[in-house]
């Protein structure tokens, strides 16, 4: 991260997630404890996803993060920085997260849909992206947001890019946000 921009990042960060998320969606949403994003056992990857999904919230919350989401249909949100700074902010959560959430905030007349839940993830994204721009220097500009589903791709980065990814809770579930910084 630039100085000026990674100094209070954590914080703002997290204020700007709890604020969007609350607004949006009506959930609460906090920092989680680094734990969740280390690599998942091998016994929890091989549990049928419905069994991982219906556990107790706390059992859940303490499952590192990459198994909830193998466990889970994933989405991942992708919204792209140009202009006079460049990079990307990445939200990767599971599908049945992004469901609930866009049932909090889309007037649907009943279940979330799996358009609904890319759509909703998307635009979560993109209100996230756009109350960090004025952290950033003037003439930075948005791209669409992007939404990738499942567990068969690759996000790519440029490799020399900084990444600082931040692990995030709801009520139910762990997700986490990362932000890239392009060279």
């Amino acid at each position: 991260m630039t100085p000026e921009f990674s100094d209070t990042l954590d914080a703002d960060l997290a204020r700007i997630v709890r604020e969007v998320y609350q607004t949006m969606t009506g959930c609460t949403v906090e920092p989680a404890a680094a734990s969740v994003l280390q690599a998942a056992p091998d016994a929890l990857l091989q549990t049928p996803p419905d069994a991982v999904l219906q556990a107790a919230p706390d059992a859940v919350l303490q499952t590192p993060l990459d198994a909830v989401l193998q466990a889970a249909a994933p989405l991942t949100a992708a919204v792209y920085y140009a202009g006079a700074w460049k990079g990307a902010l990445v939200i990767e959560c599971s599908g049945r997260q992004a469901s609930r959430w866009a049932e909090g905030f889309m007037p649907l007349t009943g279940p979330a849909t799996s358009e609904d839940a890319r759509d909703g993830l998307a635009e979560i994204a993109n209100v996230i992206a756009g109350n960090l721009k004025p952290f950033l220097p003037p003439g930075v500009s948005l791209s669409m947001p992007s939404v990738i589903e499942g567990t068969d791709h690759k996000l790519r980065l440029p490799e020399s890019c900084h990444r600082d990814t931040f692990p995030f809770a709801d009520e139910m579930d762990p997700f986490r946000i990362s932000l890239a910084v392009f060279p």
